[in-house]
């Protein structure tokens, strides 16, 4: 799931204090500091994959896949803007998890 969150954030080129901020309030600071040291080091193909490969451990059941998408869109929201590539990755998440 934070992989996803980070993602997701990443998507305008940059994971901002306010989305790391949202970050926090789902995980703990030193979690989200450690997979992002791991995020840094995957490319596009490598986090999709990953999050291709786990979908079923992230969100298991329509609720769970819900439950996520309301929190990638606040990940999205936090720093008061949603760019266009913002949408389409959300999108190409989305699409990923079902």
């Amino acid at each position: 799931m934070l992989l996803a969150m980070l993602y997701v954030a990443n998507a305008d080129g940059k994971v901002g204090s306010d989305e790391v901020r949202e970050m926090v309030d789902h995980f703990d600071t030193k979690t989200v500091a450690d997979v992002r040291r791991l995020f840094n080091t995957m490319n596009d193909a490598a986090v999709l994959r990953c999050l291709s490969e786990n979908k079923h451990h992230i969100a298991d059941n329509e609720a769970d896949r819900s439950k996520l998408l309301a929190d990638l869109r606040g990940i999205v929201e936090a720093d008061g803007r949603r760019s266009p590539m913002e949408e389409y990755v959300l999108h190409a998440v989305e699409q990923l998890l079902q």
